[in-house]
């Protein structure tokens, strides 16, 4: 079975080239959610893992703290699901899947992530 953490690296290196490329096609014009990229860090407890994603040289949190980070806690099945395009991200939230503390201020990140990856798994591209 694949490790779950290297399908996490190959998601944010994905992510971040994807933002490259849009950056460099749309240069100057390029609206400030392009510019974001994603640090990801696992933590694992208990056979939980506690996914935490911060923005880096992010213009999209303007007037934030531009390390703001949310925490996203899981079991490792969970992540090879939503990889394997069993559901989305934010559908294995509505399923309470998967637990986000503080959602409410951090949903944007929440929808903003789960549409890359429905995006990224629509044009075949795998984790």
């Amino acid at each position: 079975m694949v490790k779950i953490e290297a399908r996490f690296r190959n998601f944010v290196a994905k992510f971040g080239g994807i933002s490259k490329k849009l950056l460099d096609n749309l240069g100057e014009k390029a609206p400030d959610f392009v510019r974001m990229s994603l640090k990801a860090n696992l933590q694992l407890d208990d056979k939980k893992y506690t996914l935490i994603l911060s923005p880096e040289e992010s213009n999209f949190m303007d007037g934030h703290d531009p390390f703001t980070e949310f925490k996203v806690i899981s079991d490792e099945q969970f992540w090879h699901d939503v990889f394997d395009g069993k559901y989305t991200f934010f559908g294995g939230y509505t399923r309470n899947l998967v637990e986000i503390p503080n959602f409410r201020p951090n949903r944007y990140k929440v929808f903003f992530i789960s549409g890359m990856l429905a995006m990224l798994q629509s044009m075949k591209v795998t984790f």
